[in-house]
């Protein structure tokens, strides 16, 4: 288990990798000022545990 929002970063990573991905709306809209660092947590996460690019 992991806290809601780290979860919220791990899933917006996915679809910035995979832009063929739908879903009805971003986790986490881009125009947060935040954005960019959390999908970079995210990117981050995914390549620490066996996600590689």
């Amino acid at each position: 288990m992991m806290p809601r929002d780290q979860a919220r970063a791990i899933e917006q990573a996915m679809i910035v990798r995979n832009p063929q991905f739908e879903n009805i709306r971003n986790s986490i809209s881009p125009d947060h000022s935040y954005y960019n660092d959390v999908v970079r947590w995210g990117e981050s996460w995914l390549q620490e545990n066996g996600f590689p690019r």
